[in-house]
């Protein structure tokens, strides 16, 4: 079974801000595309490293970096990624 990114991408948009609780998120890319690189390419991987934050925290978070901002929030943001990422492949009935 093959699962499209666009699907997981939608699933985080559909989730509160791993912060703030609020809607509407932004799915912010843990592992960054970076610029120049095509972004609708099924094959990065990148696309698996989201995590829901509104607008304000992800602008936020690439303003200061994903360390300093995990230490302010008292946040993981990659065990959120993981647990997101498991909860949406059981979802799909892959796990």
């Amino acid at each position: 079974m093959q699962i499209d990114y666009q699907d997981f991408l939608q699933y985080i948009r559909e989730q509160p801000c791993s912060v703030c609780f609020e809607k509407p998120s932004d799915p912010d890319h843990l592992n960054q595309i970076g610029m120049g690189r095509n972004r609708k390419n099924p094959n990065l991987i990148e696309h698996w490293s989201c995590v829901p934050l509104c607008r304000h925290h992800h602008i936020k978070r690439h303003a200061i970096g994903t360390k300093a901002f995990e230490k302010h929030y008292k946040v993981n943001l990659w065990k959120d990624n993981a647990d997101y990422l498991t909860t949406f492949l059981k979802n799909k009935g892959v796990i």
